[in-house]
């Protein structure tokens, strides 16, 4: 089995208007591959910056995670949850993303953009300041109905090495 090893580290997060947020990863892995070792989820402390000289939200919440895998088909990716936590100390979803891993060996920096689902979607859907179902298009499911606006930014660092692909006639 060709393996795959990533080494990443969730760094921060950008131009987010909340006082505090936290991260929450997930790696997606589908038919075909299997994970052998390391945490496919994990979050970080919700940051409440209070120096100015830092931009934005400091999370660097590392992980690593060693895969193999039988096919090339539903490549493995990185889903990230950003919660801010409201004046009654529960959590608010106010951004995901979504990134593939490279599938080039090498040390990447990301600036992966986020999204969170329009206000007015909200008003219409389920009011302000209602619960956000777990089962809903907002987490899983068919998201190009949703009208959505920009969130903000996160970066993350990955390292990722890869094993046994040339020796199964694939060449990354």
């Amino acid at each position: 089995m060709a393996e795959l090893y990533i080494f990443g580290n969730i760094k921060r997060a950008l131009g987010f208007k909340v006082p505090n947020l936290n991260a929450a990863y997930n790696i997606s892995l589908n038919d075909g591959w299997t994970s052998e070792g390391g945490e496919l989820s994990g979050q970080s402390q919700f940051d409440q910056p209070e120096n100015s000289q830092f931009e934005g939200h400091i999370f660097n919440l590392p992980f690593e995670i060693f895969m193999k895998t039988t096919t090339m088909t539903n490549w493995p990716k990185v889903d990230l949850r950003l919660n801010t936590l409201d004046n009654k100390q529960l959590k608010q979803l106010v951004g995901q993303c979504e990134v593939f891993i490279p599938t080039q060996p090498g040390k990447y920096t990301l600036k992966v953009p986020a999204w969170k689902v329009s206000r007015d979607t909200v008003m219409r859907a389920e009011g302000p300041g209602k619960p956000q179902p777990g089962g809903s298009v907002v987490y899983e499911g068919d998201k190009a109905c949703l009208l959505t606006e920009t969130a903000g930014d996160v970066e993350i660092e990955l390292f990722v090495v890869v094993n046994g692909f040339s020796d199964r006639g694939i060449i990354l």
